[in-house]
């Protein structure tokens, strides 16, 4: 029996009740509704998406069923098949398996160990978009985390020095 459950933030869920005798039975709730299909997100499972927007830390944020997932080394307007590899409560992280229309917003990253050091997780991302999305990131932490309301986040300064600056490597 499923059940579509409304919470207070008018996000909904899937409550799926497994009956296993008469009168006994376990809840499971499942990652959201689809297009009106139930989606129960597992690991190991490979999904095509669209990268909706770009979280903090550098990761690329796509909706599974509703339900977040984050994904490393991809860009807001790319379409990648993804795998899952942990599925959470509120959310899971996916690798990327395969670019299948990569965004406007890419560029060829300079760095041969872009994507592997993770010492520059945007390189790919152009520098103009950085800054813009850098600038979002700023305001939507003070907003949420903490509770600031109106407020105006400047322009993020551009460095004349885009690369060859850093000396962070993590292997």
């Amino acid at each position: 029996v499923q059940i579509f459950v409304d919470n207070i933030k008018h996000k909904s869920i899937v409550v799926t009740f497994i009956f296993t005798c008469p009168g006994v039975y376990r809840r499971k709730i499942f990652g959201g509704v689809f297009g009106g299909v139930i989606v129960g997100i597992k690991k190991g499972q490979i999904y095509d998406v669209e990268i909706a927007d770009l979280a903090y830390g550098g990761r690329g944020l796509a909706r599974v069923g509703g339900m977040a997932v984050f994904v490393d080394q991809v860009a807001p307007e790319d379409h990648a098949r993804i795998r899952i590899i942990r599925k959470r409560r509120q959310y899971a992280d996916a690798i990327l398996l395969e670019l299948l229309r990569p965004s406007s917003h890419r560029v060829t990253p300079p760095c041969p160990y872009s994507g592997v050091c993770g010492g520059c997780k945007w390189q790919f991302i152009h520098y103009d978009k950085q800054l813009e999305y850098k600038q979002r990131q700023v305001a939507e932490t003070l907003a949420r985390i903490g509770e600031i309301e109106d407020f105006n986040v400047r322009e993020t300064i551009a460095s004349h020095r885009i690369f060859h600056y850093r000396n962070k490597m993590e292997f």
